[in-house]
């Protein structure tokens, strides 16, 4: 909704400046932020300043727009979930949490996609509770000063008011015993993930980058498990482990995909 457009800016006339400046515009949304990004000359700072200032503040969309929209999200959705990775991902993390909001993936379970179209009002409601610079961050890399993004961020963001709304995360409590996620589909290699609760990402303390190290030192294509599994005795077709920086405590993944199903059952 956020590229529908403004009074100031409307669909068209966005799409149009940016054109017509040689600029780019997309965004991405992960487990803790979503990020807007603008990529163009440096010279015309002032004019990207303007745009996104606008939307960030005075976003305006239809009923019918926002219907257009989430049956689009809706159509995404579908298209993801035909892969067992993401079955496998959304029912992980279904299983793992009970209450913090990891519990679902960004996209959101199917009801709550199904119902979207009818949740316009709810919708300017979130705009205006997390729309707010107190929940924002303004990054500028390339040939600019410091004083110069200052004095546009002032100009353009400066009367940016405050919000009302506080942001209460649900604490997930002590998980007490195994819990299992299973995805089954015919003619798929066997797919095993072993999951594990771990800290969330910290500059206070090295518990997060200690596991980050010892993910690519047990499970990256140069470890010497991965060689003798993947590569010489050719048990699996892949093996990986990660760990993602997140602001909660989240989930230490470990994966493998078996090349022959009997050993899978052994």
């Amino acid at each position: 909704m956020m590229f529908r457009g403004t009074d100031k800016y409307p669909k068209e006339a966005y799409g149009e400046i940016l054109k017509a400046t040689g600029a780019s515009a997309n965004a991405n949304t992960s487990l803790d932020r979503t990020v807007y990004h603008m990529t163009g000359n440096a010279a015309l700072l002032e004019t990207m300043f303007d745009l996104e200032s606008d939307r960030f503040q005075k976003l305006k969309y239809s009923v019918q727009a926002f219907k257009t929209e989430a049956g689009a999200v809706k159509g995404e959705y579908t298209k993801n979930n035909a892969s067992p990775y993401s079955q496998l991902n959304e029912a992980t993390s279904n299983a793992a949490f009970e209450k913090h909001t990891y519990k679902h993936t960004t996209m959101g379970f199917i009801e709550d996609i199904v119902d979207m179209p009818n949740q316009y009002e709810f919708s300017l409601e979130f705009f205006d509770r997390f729309y707010r610079p107190e929940y924002c961050t303004i990054i500028v890399v390339g040939d600019v000063k410091q004083e110069q993004v200052n004095t546009l961020a002032e100009k353009y963001f400066g009367n940016w008011q405050r919000g009302k709304h506080t942001t209460r995360i649900p604490v997930e409590p002590e998980q007490k015993g195994v819990k299992y996620a299973h995805v089954k589909m015919a003619q798929f290699p066997a797919y095993l993930e072993l999951n594990y609760k771990c800290p969330a990402f910290s500059l206070d303390n090295n518990d997060y980058h200690a596991l980050s190290i010892l993910m690519q030192i047990l499970f990256s294509e140069r470890s010497d498990l991965y060689k003798k599994l993947v590569v010489n005795e050719k048990i699996l077709r892949s093996l990986s482990g990660s760990i993602y920086p997140t602001r909660d405590p989240y989930l230490l993944s470990t994966s493998a995909s078996f090349v022959d199903q009997k050993i899978w059952h052994m």
